[in-house]
């Protein structure tokens, strides 16, 4: 005999209804399908006409569907809880009917928080301030330390010292040097050097004054970049009595210069000389470890200015070629290095080359006080999961006999963990979503009050990690301030509890519990105390 019941679950497309209640319709299509076929024997056809009438009874499955659909509306299942339903279907698994079984929601949370508006309101607080600083510190130690550099290739970019007393301390780069360097290694590694300097700009309305950069030839190219419109600087610009030349920043040329392309027509005056606009720089494009920088001008090379050899202070910042090390670039400029201490002693005296990763030089300083930072912040809001657990532990103390009154009249001591550390889930993702907030208004706080020493401060952004970082930050404390209570609610002596219902809330027995607590707090203080120094 033809299985009805299967026919209709292979044709019937139902998946907004809980599981059980898709099988309870099918069920009924089939007997009334069963009906026809049945009908259809009795007034003599053959088995396979009457399967055929049966089937012809229901003419388009889709209509049916639409039709079961809107007449069914009042047992849809939300999205979100389908795969659990799918989960607890008996033909599954038993972990995972187990598995669905601990994922399900019970509203009961709700209402348990919801009694208590000012445990709830303090609880989310602590949680949201807790995480948030913690998100937004992890949001800098992303940005600053874990995240590559945002130009080509970064792992080739390197700053190149001069170095002294053998290699015990660097010094910036004097211009006759940094001319010898790239003079002798041919672009292997590229060479670029810049400087600051501060530029008043005059001939508009209001004069003002920026800081700015002279940079060499080639600098853009050696970050992997392409100008937005223009030029960058030649070899030609950098000499003596060249005309006077310079490039914008992306952001002033669209706030100042008002975005126009025609740059052969737009003069700066710079310090009292005008200056002929060849180009504007890439959006966002900085020369590491200088900052923004809205003005750059050619870095002049007169091997016959004063402070050609015997002023140092340029930065030089290098690529090097494909496959090639730092040591092997090294071992090639040092040998430069060592003729140049040979023909000009007066000058370059115990003066050799170094050449540092361009990131870790970025970083160096700040490394240490990061991870430092972050692990205060991190104890702060373990300081702060010990508070609740407490708090939540009182609780369970409280709603003692009410465990004890579930577990008497059959309730699985699983549910009842189950109970409480939903209660904390739902805790801790009230905290997480208020703890995104902290941690965005957090990141906006240090880019505008944050040290100027900080490098990548711009940089600083909700990145998708950081996203990442926050729920699993939200998840893990939920679970650490959960888990105490949970546990102790499965301890529930029915007969001693239940005795003593109408006398006392039965709070001495989770005493010790909270002592642990109080202690691990301290702790945890006088760890913070002692790394503050």
């Amino acid at each position: 005999m033809r299985d009805w019941e299967r026919y209709v679950l292979d044709n019937l497309s139902l998946p907004k209804l809980r599981p059980e209640r898709e099988r309870r319709i099918a069920r009924e299509l089939a007997a009334q399908l069963e009906d026809f076929y049945r009908e259809a024997i009795s007034e003599g056809m053959s088995e396979d006409d009457a399967v055929r009438h049966a089937e012809l009874q229901i003419e388009s499955w889709d209509d049916m569907a639409d039709e079961v659909s809107r007449s069914d509306r009042p047992n849809y299942q939300p999205r979100a809880l389908r795969w659990a339903d799918a989960a607890r279907d008996p033909g599954r698994s038993r972990f995972h009917r187990a598995f669905s079984s601990w994922m399900r929601f019970d509203p009961i949370v709700l209402r348990r928080l919801l009694r208590t508006p000012r445990f709830l309101t303090v609880a989310l607080l602590v949680l949201g301030l807790g995480i948030g600083a913690t998100t937004a510190m992890f949001s800098v130690l992303h940005s600053v330390l874990l995240s590559p550099l945002p130009y080509d290739n970064p792992e080739q970019l390197v700053f190149v010292w001069e170095s002294r007393d053998e290699g015990s301390r660097r010094s910036s780069v004097s211009l006759g040097n940094f001319e010898a360097w790239r003079a002798s290694t041919s672009g292997d590694p590229a060479l670029a050097a810049a400087r600051w300097r501060a530029f008043n700009i005059t001939g508009g309305n209001r004069p003002y004054r920026v800081d700015g950069l002279e940079v060499s030839s080639g600098i853009v190219a050696i970050l992997g970049e392409h100008m937005a419109h223009g030029r960058e600087f030649l070899p030609s610009d950098e000499r003596p009595g060249a005309e006077a030349v310079c490039l914008v920043s992306h952001s002033f040329w669209q706030q100042r210069l008002g975005a126009r392309e025609e740059l052969a027509e737009i003069e700066l005056i710079l310090n009292g000389r005008g200056h002929r606009v060849v180009g504007v720089l890439p959006e966002g494009l900085e020369v590491p470890g200088t900052g923004p920088s809205p003005i750059l001008t050619p870095l002049t090379l007169d091997p016959d200015h004063p402070g050609f050899w015997n002023n140092h202070n340029a930065r030089v910042l290098g690529r090097l070629a494909g496959g090639r090390s730092t040591r092997q670039a090294s071992e090639r400029l040092s040998r430069v290095a060592s003729r140049l201490e040979r023909e000009y002693p007066e000058w370059n005296q115990g003066i050799g080359v170094e050449f540092v990763p361009a990131r870790e030089q970025l970083v160096r300083g700040a490394r240490q006080t990061l991870w430092m930072l972050f692990g205060a912040v991190g104890f702060t809001l373990l300081i702060a999961c010990v508070n609740l657990a407490g708090l939540l532990l009182a609780r369970a103390a409280r709603a003692e006999v009410d465990v004890a009154v579930r577990v008497a009249l059959g309730a699985e001591r699983s549910a009842v963990v189950r109970l409480f550390l939903s209660e904390a889930l739902v805790l801790s993702f009230g905290g997480g979503l208020l703890g995104l907030l902290v941690a965005f208004l957090g990141i906006k706080a240090i880019q505008l009050w944050g040290p100027a020493n900080l490098p990548r401060i711009n940089e600083i952004t909700m990145s998708p990690p950081v996203l990442l970082f926050a729920i699993a930050c939200a998840m893990v404390t939920g679970l650490l301030f959960g888990l105490a209570p949970a546990i102790r609610s499965t301890r529930v002596d029915l007969q001693t509890t239940l005795s003593k219902a109408g006398r006392s809330p039965g709070l001495a027995s989770h005493h010790r519990m909270q002592r642990m607590f109080v202690v691990a707090e301290v702790a945890i203080a006088v760890v913070l105390l002692n790394c503050s120094g």
